[in-house]
């Protein structure tokens, strides 16, 4: 049976995930998944929120094969982050080209048909008419009532770079680049 809830309970939840804390993230990873976020992956997020709390925006989590890293950054914590920031641009730096691009669709999916995202952050969207697909994906901010009568001036304030894109370590498209968002190595 689908969960209803009150136009207030969905205000609640919006303002806790919008907050841009460990508890907002946490909130967004269990209505992503539909399940608890790991103990473990909550300690690496509150690591990483007291780091850019002191302004040290330079954090690596280091942890064995299979511990959900990529799950809760590459595409849970880049992907919230692009719900709060969505005029950012993000870059996912993997080793190889199919593993950037998995990551990269693992995001795209869940901006195109995850519930919960649909949810949260019902203004943010894909903008196809700048580009949705390998080589690079925007997205845009619908206006409050679900139009985009402001696209122009979306587009003025938006990095000209891709909202998020996939690259491999030898991909000679990241030299030079300085994301306005995150960039996971």
């Amino acid at each position: 049976m689908p969960l209803t809830l009150t136009g207030e309970q969905v205000e609640r939840l919006r303002a806790l995930v919008r907050s841009d804390t460990p508890d907002g993230f946490e909130q967004f990873y269990e209505l992503i998944h539909n399940r608890e976020m790991p103990r473990h992956a909550r300690v690496w997020i509150d690591f990483v929120y007291d780091e850019w709390n002191g302004l040290n925006r330079d954090v690596m989590a280091e942890a064995f094969r299979g511990s959900t890293k990529t799950t809760t950054f590459t595409n849970d914590f880049l992907a919230y982050q692009i719900g709060l920031h969505p005029e950012r641009d993000n870059i996912i730096i993997q080793s190889s080209d199919e593993s950037a691009n998995d990551n990269s669709q693992a995001v795209k999916d869940m901006i195109d048909h995850n519930p919960a995202w649909k949810l949260l952050f019902p203004e943010i969207v894909a903008d196809e008419t700048r580009g949705w697909g390998e080589g690079g994906y925007y997205v845009k901010r619908l206006d409050p009532d679900g139009g985009e009568a402001g696209y122009g001036e979306w587009v003025r304030q938006a990095s000209k770079f891709p909202t998020f894109v996939g690259y491999s370590v030898t991909s000679a498209s990241i030299v030079g680049r300085h994301p306005t968002g995150l960039m996971i190595l």
